[in-house]
């Protein structure tokens, strides 16, 4: 059964919640002395191979008609704008642009660095339960995760104009 939802493309995390579900009812039948053995806690979970891997990546990019959607969507976003198509275009991770900052931002050389990430980091208490989530800026999770984003024309325009609208607004709250 496991086996079969793999060659579907199911991700590891909904193959372990499967497996997981399966050892719990199989435990509960040795319980009731249904079943001598729990043949669901011998089961591992194998890697999808590259080429699943590879397919589920890219189910998750939009189509051009969804992209196309998003971008007439966003026209009068004047904040989510910038923001969603730097994501867009650059395949840059959530956390990465959450910690950008202007620094990062070569625009003479249209470029995006790379230089940490925003987390989200459990509070647990002492006895061991997870309550808040904070959040934290650090360096990226991997030596790969450090990297330079050619900035295209279409992110470029949008982060220039964002940013010296930011300046016009600062400056008229400060003068």
């Amino acid at each position: 059964f496991l086996n079969e939802q793999v060659r579907k493309g199911y991700s590891t995390r909904q193959l372990t919640g499967l497996r997981t579900t399966l050892c719990q009812i199989f435990r509960l039948a040795c319980q009731n002395n249904l079943m001598r053995d729990n043949p669901a806690e011998q089961t591992k979970i194998n890697r999808p191979k590259a080429q699943i891997v590879a397919q589920q990546r890219k189910q998750k990019a939009f189509t051009i008609h969804e992209r196309e959607q998003l971008i007439n969507a966003l026209q009068e976003e004047y904040v989510m704008r910038p923001l969603l198509l730097t994501l867009l275009f650059t395949g840059m991770r959530i956390g990465e642009l959450l910690a950008l900052q202007w620094k990062h931002i070569d625009f003479d050389n249209r470029l995006i660095c790379i230089e940490q990430a925003l987390s989200l980091n459990p509070a647990v208490d002492k006895k061991g339960n997870v309550g808040k989530y904070m959040t934290s800026v650090s360096a990226p999770k991997t030596v790969s995760s450090y990297r330079k984003i050619p900035i295209p024309q279409t992110v470029y325009d949008e982060l220039l104009t964002w940013q010296h609208n930011i300046e016009a607004l600062f400056s008229l709250e400060h003068s």
